[in-house]
């Protein structure tokens, strides 16, 4: 298994076991037992171990997606800056826990307080550990998401400069779409046609570009499927980027345009 997978599969350890560790914790200080109290302990120790693992996996990981068209090495260099803060805490997080499940077996009367100051570390790491992760994220879909950001549409990569791919069906077949994808094609005409939005282009620009950023948080897809589904949405991007100050009667043309384009989704998605 190379890095990269390794990275991609260990990376949610440290946010779901700080997550819990930090629930079965309050568990352990209301109900006033040890026996919780350490399987908390144990949780932030595997928590640790995984961020090790998933940090020293991220260099492997960067070597494998730097060169991916429509990757932004500035994305990464973000995520992997950020991502030592958290490393740092949970490694802290980790050795206190040790410290921790040594003082319970010890019965030293001050271990009580314990407890409170690595539930402050938890909470802490996991805040850190979770937006690390969402910086993570942002490399999977890094040419929506600059799209989406910037109101003028600039963006460091090929896809945000206007180039389009046309989408491909799957060997005469449409692609598969997850929930996330579905749900929000089918909510965009929506918001389009929303009274509220009906002549104010950048209230709806940005009401759009929120939609769509919510979608790329969302999205589940993978591989060929997961491209097409970009192929797709740089042209409708660019779209709603045109939106803003025309008149009302361009503005109504835009609108039709964007609703035609959103027509052919399911020429190539079901």
């Amino acid at each position: 298994m190379d890095p990269l997978h390794v990275h991609l599969y260990i990376n949610h350890l440290p946010i779901f076991g700080t997550f819990f560790g930090a629930l079965v914790l309050i568990l352990a200080l209301w109900r006033r037992s040890e026996h919780t109290e350490i399987a908390a302990y144990f949780l932030f120790i595997v928590s640790a171990v995984g961020t090790v693992i998933t940090y020293l996996t991220g260099e492997g990981a960067e070597e494998t997606v730097e060169h991916i068209q429509g990757i932004s090495k500035s994305t990464i260099e973000r995520h992997e800056d950020f991502s030592v803060y958290p490393l740092i805490l949970l490694i802290v997080l980790g050795i206190a826990s040790v410290v921790g499940i040594i003082l319970i077996q010890k019965k030293y009367r001050w271990a009580k307080r314990i407890p409170y100051l690595i539930l402050i570390l938890s909470v802490i790491s996991f805040g850190l550990i979770g937006w690390t992760g969402y910086l993570g994220g942002q490399i999977r879909h890094t040419e929506i998401n600059s799209a989406v950001v910037d109101p003028q549409g600039h963006n460091e990569n090929e896809h945000g400069n206007g180039s389009v791919v046309e989408v491909q069906l799957n060997n005469g077949a449409k692609w598969q779409a997850d929930l996330a994808a579905n749900q929000a094609i089918k909510d965009l005409p929506d918001i389009i046609n929303s009274p509220e939005n009906e002549t104010n282009g950048p209230q709806l620009k940005d009401t759009l570009m929120g939609r769509i950023n919510r979608l790329f948080k969302e999205c589940t897809m993978q591989g060929e499927a997961d491209k097409q589904l970009h192929h797709f949405m740089i042209p409708l991007i660019n779209k709603i980027n045109e939106l803003g100050s025309e008149s009302a009667g361009d503005l109504n043309a835009r609108k039709k345009d964007i609703l035609s384009y959103l027509n052919t989704y399911h020429h190539y998605f079901e």
